[in-house]
C-alpha cells in the first residue's frame, strides 16, 4: 500500500477498483502527472549536481516530450525550461542544505507493506525536515487542507520516523511550482472598482500582472502527533476494508458506474463488449 491507493480508497472506491484493481486509468490523467514526473526527476539532478540547471532540464527533456498534436498546450520543454530558470534565479543562494534526494522508505503494518517516496531529507535553519516538491496547476497554502495531501504528508513523517536512527521529524516543507505556465508571460486577475459615475456602482477590471512571483510557493506543514493518530486509525480501516474487498470481490459493480467509465481507455476505445466483460480484467 501507499498514500496513492489509500487516498484513492478514501476518496471512491470505484476509483480505487478500476485504477488499482483492475489498472484503468482515464486518458485525462496523463499529461500532467507525466509533466510533474519529468519536473520532479529534474529536481532531483537538479540538486543531486550542485544545483546544476542545464543537466535538470536535460533530464526533463529525456522524460518529456512535446505533444505534437496539442500545439496549444503550455505543457511544453520551453515552459518547462523558463521554469527551472526562475526557480533557480530564486532559490539558487537560499540557506537550505539537501541532505539526501528521493528516498523509498517501507513500513511495516499490520502484516502489510507500506511505502512511502520522500523527495528529499533537508536542513532548513538547522531544523531537519523532509520537502515534497509538488507541481500543479494551483497554488496555495490550502493545497495542504486536502486530504489526500496531509494524509500523504503524515504517512511520509510515519516512515522518516522508522528508519533505524529514529529522526525526530515533525515538518514537511512543500516547494510547490506552477506547472504548465510560462513565468514570463502576462496572467490576470480580477479586481471590483467603483465607478466615476454618480451611480457609485462597482465594476469588474481586469489587471495584467506580469510578476513571475506567482509561479512558486514555499510553506512547512506541521504534523502532529493527532494527525498521526488519525491517520492509522484511517488507515488500518482503509486496508482491513480493501482486503475485505479483494477477498469477498465486493468491489462496485461496474454495471452502474458507466459514466465513469467513459472516461477509461478501455471504454473509450470500445475495447470491452460488456459491464461484465470490463469486470473480469
Amino acid at each position: 500500500f501507499d498514500s496513492t491507493r489509500l487516498g484513492d480508497a478514501a476518496d471512491c472506491w470505484r476509483k480505487a477498483y478500476y485504477r488499482h484493481e483492475i489498472h484503468i486509468i482515464p486518458d485525462r490523467w496523463a499529461t500532467e502527472p507525466a509533466y510533474g514526473i519529468a519536473g520532479h526527476a529534474a529536481l532531483k539532478v537538479y540538486y543531486d549536481n550542485n544545483r546544476n540547471l542545464e543537466l535538470a532540464y536535460a533530464e526533463f527533456c529525456r522524460l518529456w516530450q512535446d505533444r505534437p498534436d496539442d500545439p496549444k498546450s503550455k505543457y511544453t520543454q520551453a515552459n518547462a525550461k523558463k521554469i527551472l530558470a526562475e526557480y533557480d534565479k530564486r532559490y539558487a543562494k537560499e540557506p537550505l542544505k539537501v541532505l539526501q534526494t528521493e528516498r523509498l522508505l517501507r513500513v511495516d503494518l499490520w502484516g502489510y507493506v507500506f511505502v512511502a517516496r520522500l523527495d528529499s531529507f533537508i536542513d532548513q535553519n538547522n531544523v531537519l525536515k523532509i520537502m515534497e516538491h509538488k507541481f500543479t496547476s494551483r497554488i496555495g497554502s490550502d493545497i495542504s487542507q486536502d486530504y489526500e495531501m496531509r494524509a500523504q504528508l503524515t504517512a511520509q513523517v510515519i516512515a522518516a520516523r522508522a528508519l533505524p536512527t529514529k529522526p525526530d521529524i515533525q515538518y514537511v516543507l512543500m516547494n510547490i511550482a506552477r506547472q504548465g505556465y510560462d513565468p514570463a508571460e502576462p496572467r490576470y486577475h480580477y479586481e471590483y472598482r467603483q465607478n466615476d459615475e454618480e451611480d457609485g456602482k462597482m465594476t469588474r477590471h481586469r489587471v495584467e500582472q506580469k510578476d513571475s512571483s506567482d509561479c512558486f510557493f514555499r510553506f512547512s506543514v506541521q504534523i502532529t502527533d493527532m494527525h498521526i493518530q488519525d491517520w492509522y486509525v484511517s488507515a488500518s480501516m482503509l486496508i482491513h476494508d480493501w482486503q475485505e474487498r479483494r477477498s469477498s470481490e465486493m468491489w462496485p459493480a461496474p454495471v452502474s458506474t458507466m459514466a465513469h467509465a467513459r472516461n477509461t481507455r478501455a471504454v473509450h476505445t470500445g475495447r470491452y463488449a460488456s459491464t461484465q466483460g470490463l469486470r473480469k480484467i
